[in-house]
């Protein structure tokens, strides 16, 4: 059996990037009325609400992050567990059609973080979000979805 937990790589890379533009906006937001040359509109009242705007979506991936299970995806031989926020999907071996690596961006940076989507039989696709160890799983998850396949066959 073989356990996934969330990764702190990308909770650390969130909070970085939404810390930076919020004070960056604060800072734009202090600088209102300091302002040098005049256009007809206020530059720093712009740049504050663009910091404001582009920390969003990573204010929203912190918010996320806390709201997932520490493990978030168990192999089992035959099953596969996917933890969610208040109820466990199991997978059957059969059902699982194909896999794929989704938003890998910790092989630039050195880490091994990212998203995995999942491709069933009977059912919607769903994503398994900020996986630490993004390669064996996928590895894992290769292995489990061909030998299952190959083995049921015979």
């Amino acid at each position: 059996m073989q356990k996934y937990s969330k990764a702190k790589a990308a909770l650390n890379f969130n909070l970085v990037i939404a810390i930076f533009l919020i004070i960056g906006s604060i800072i734009c937001f202090t600088n209102l009325n300091k302002t040098i040359y005049h256009l007809g509109f206020d530059l720093y009242l712009i740049f504050a609400l663009a910091f404001l705007v582009f920390a969003i979506p990573f204010i929203i991936n912190i918010i996320k992050y806390f709201l997932l299970p520490e493990t978030v995806l168990t192999i089992d031989h035959n099953i596969l567990i996917i933890h969610k926020l208040k109820k466990e999907i199991k997978i059957d071996a059969l059902t699982l059609l194909s896999i794929s690596k989704q938003n890998n961006f910790g092989e630039y940076f050195g880490f091994d973080v990212g998203s995995i989507k999942l491709i069933f039989t009977n059912r919607d696709p769903i994503t398994i979000r900020f996986i630490e160890g993004l390669k064996d799983a996928h590895d894992a998850l290769e292995v489990f979805v061909f030998g299952n396949v190959n083995r049921f066959r015979k």
